[in-house]
């Protein structure tokens, strides 16, 4: 039966509140998100000492971790929907331009991303952003998915089917049953950090976990993924 734990470390004079998932699985494994906050994911069968000890001796990993996401955080290339702000499109930076009546709905023009919104109306400006980034990314998601797929390896009959939909804690996922979805939010970033992403999961088409035998195809197909891993924690803000 899942359940879920609260613990905390200490590391130096920090004290780290963790969060310990018990579920279905057969790896132990950490996740130290964005916003530093640390998530165990463990089998229902494990010990919590044991899962404890595992995570001690992972706390300077956890820390350097944490302390990487916040002076990432200081840099994170968040949009801004008030007039004038920063919105992100394949890595470029573009200025949001509300303009009332603009025929298009969404689009891009000089620089600018253009929005049939009034200036003052920032839900509605999210609303057609988030519109007009979900059928990009359908668009460019579909292109490199192929692209990866030949870099992986993965045969032509047995290609994974694409979903698009937004995601609370990941940028994409592999289900079971070859299914990728992406979240649409992915098309912010540069196409290096998008293919990035997809090999990752292509690559659980072949290994169901992050096993050593994972990364080594991971690596293979993408020798610079740690590159395009750590731009892409820039975008994790938006």
């Amino acid at each position: 039966m899942s359940r879920t734990v609260a613990k905390a470390i200490k590391y130096g004079s920090e004290e780290i509140p963790i969060e310990i998932d018990f579920g279905r699985r057969k790896n132990l494994y950490i996740n130290v998100k964005p916003d530093q906050s640390v998530i165990v994911k463990a089998p229902v069968t494990e010990t919590l000492a044991n899962v404890m000890k595992f995570v001690r001796s992972r706390a300077a990993w956890i820390f350097e971790h944490r302390l990487r996401f916040k002076h990432t955080a200081a840099r994170a290339l968040a949009n801004d929907y008030a007039e004038g702000g920063a919105v992100y499109y394949l890595g470029e930076r573009y200025e949001l331009l509300p303009q009332p009546g603009y025929p298009y709905g969404v689009g891009l023009e000089s620089g600018s991303l253009v929005v049939d919104a009034a200036p003052d109306d920032a839900e509605l400006i999210r609303e057609l952003v988030a519109h007009w980034y979900k059928v990009r990314a359908r668009e460019v998601f579909a292109g490199r998915l192929e692209h990866c797929r030949v870099a992986v390896g993965i045969p032509a009959e047995a290609r994974a089917a694409l979903r698009v939909r937004k995601l609370k804690c990941s940028w994409g996922n592999c289900s079971s049953r070859a299914t990728i979805t992406l979240s649409p939010e992915l098309v912010r970033a540069p196409l290096g950090c998008i293919d990035y992403v997809i090999t990752h999961e292509l690559c659980h088409l072949r290994h169901h976990n992050h096993s050593r035998a994972f990364y080594s195809l991971l690596t293979s197909a993408m020798p610079d993924w740690r590159d395009h891993k750590d731009e892409l924690e820039r975008y994790q803000a938006g």
